[in-house]
């Protein structure tokens, strides 16, 4: 597990719940214990890989952040958001 669900908060009657990093993530200078965004379910960012949400991010609907992406914006209804190393 790479977070934590610490807070719930209702937006146009969805729930969606603050996340708090479980270990460091040092690609996006994120240390154990940071608070990220807001997430409605897991789906919304991958839990296997580095990817993280910023503090006053909103991920919700089909909206996903995978593969080693770091998001600031809020995104919804089928947004989808990775990066490529190269």
């Amino acid at each position: 597990m790479k977070y934590t669900k610490i807070h719930s908060y209702n937006l146009a009657g969805r729930i969606i719940w603050q996340i708090k990093a479980l270990r460091d993530i040092p690609s996006f200078n994120v240390k154990q214990g940071d608070i990220g965004g807001w997430i409605e379910k897991d789906e919304n960012l991958n839990q296997d890989d580095d990817s993280w949400i910023s503090e006053n991010s909103k991920v919700y609907d089909d909206s996903i952040i995978f593969n080693n992406s770091f998001n600031s914006k809020s995104l919804k209804s089928f947004s989808i958001i990775h990066f490529y190393r190269w």
